[in-house]
């Protein structure tokens, strides 16, 4: 890895660990450590680092729109729970603000939207129509465990995005991990815990699940929007604070279930060995050496999430290679998940194929700024990532 890379990956461990280390900096190498940190949107870890100018105003800039990102997204968290709360509206918070309170700074931490979780499909178009009273919009988006809200704070130029997951993640071909995932996060046997933030109470979910849920986030990031650092800092983070509560041969066996260990493993031995895991955390696992090197290249080179956006297909299940056939089937398992009740009708399909492929012709242009032929290619890079971890199966290898 190149010297560089190593540099910065030991000013994010050193963040994490509080550690006031410093480390040798050329001004050269402090150009790139800045560029390398803007696209990993960490610029605050920079700031022990840098005495000069005007790269140290260019971070305290930074810092300080962290700053008021923070207490934005605050004030909007505070205001949708306390909505929740008064329409007697079950909900857990996820992510964001939740996670910031374990950084050494919490306002160090990017935001970009909002996630609630809501597993309850009455309590879901309660909430939705809610949302919609208060003055939030609804946003056109091809999504399978959300519903997006945008909302504009009335005689401000204050915008904010709610992701309402009526979902915990996506829906998998891989059955094994949606039975697993269902199980976990059903209403009747998921129980949330209190998180104290700033003093004032959020709904989240318990440590074990809310490691679980991390993992499934990392791997959604990991396929579709692109995987960088500050998803493995709010990991490690989270799972240090809390390796006390965290069951994690119950975290392990879920993993396994959903077919999702050989990530896991990995996350684990690339986290302990770059970015300082306390070696007391599975300290049973390990993983090849050049495996976490090329891994956390491939965080690096990626960037901060949402580098891909939502502009190519859904992908659930990994194949051996992307096919005509395994296109024709793939479509036809979206037509299915359309149209619930008339695809049980066999009569029906050839009309039922053609309204799906229009459809996501229309989605591509209208709704993810892409073509047919940029979202097969995307199809098939993220086919070979799912074939790289052997992350979830075929079908056929499940007969």
């Amino acid at each position: 890895m190149d010297n560089i890379y190593l540099t910065y990956l030991n000013i994010v461990k050193n963040y994490i660990s509080t550690s006031d280390a410093k480390l040798p900096i050329s001004s050269d190498e402090l150009d790139e450590l800045i560029n390398i940190s803007c696209k990993q949107s960490t610029e605050p870890f920079l700031l022990q680092y840098v005495s000069s100018e005007p790269e140290l105003t260019f971070l305290k800039q930074k810092t300080g729109e962290r700053f008021f990102k923070y207490y934005q997204m605050e004030q909007f968290a505070r205001w949708i729970v306390s909505l929740l709360d008064e329409n007697s509206i079950p909900y857990i918070l996820l992510k964001g603000i939740s996670l910031a309170q374990y950084y050494p700074q919490p306002e160090h931490r990017r935001f970009g939207d909002l996630d609630i979780f809501i597993n309850d499909s009455i309590q879901v178009e309660t909430a939705k129509r809610l949302f919609i009273e208060k003055g939030l919009k609804l946003i056109e988006k091809d999504d399978d465990h959300t519903l997006n809200f945008y909302y504009k704070a009335p005689n401000t130029d204050k915008h904010f995005i709610l992701e309402l997951h009526f979902k915990i993640t996506s829906i998998y071909s891989y059955e094994k991990a949606n039975e697993v995932i269902k199980k976990i996060y059903a209403p009747n046997s998921l129980a949330s815990v209190i998180q104290e933030i700033n003093g004032y109470s959020y709904k989240v979910l318990p440590p074990t699940e809310y490691t679980f849920y991390m993992m499934l986030h990392m791997l959604s990031h990991y396929l579709y929007n692109g995987f960088g650092i500050r998803l493995l800092c709010d990991f490690i983070l989270y799972v240090i604070a809390n390796a006390d509560h965290i069951d994690f041969g119950k975290l392990k066996g879920w993993c396994e279930n959903a077919g999702i260990t050989n990530l896991y493993e990995l996350i684990i031995e690339s986290s302990r060995s770059y970015l300082g895991l306390p070696a007391n955390i599975e300290p049973q696992i390990h993983w090849d050496p050049k495996q976490c090197e090329a891994f956390m290249k491939k965080l690096l080179t990626d960037g901060d999430v949402n580098i891909f956006g939502d502009s190519f297909l859904v992908i659930k299940t990994a194949y051996d290679k992307v096919t005509l056939g395994v296109l024709l089937k793939e479509g036809h398992k979206q037509m299915k998940a359309r149209f619930k009740r008339a695809s049980r009708c066999p009569v029906l399909w050839p009309i039922l194929w053609i309204v799906t492929f229009i459809c996501f012709l229309y989605n591509n242009h209208r709704i993810r700024h892409t073509n047919f032929v940029r979202s097969i290619k995307k199809y098939s890079q993220r086919n070979e990532q799912l074939n790289m971890l052997h992350l979830f199966k075929n079908e056929k290898d499940e007969k």
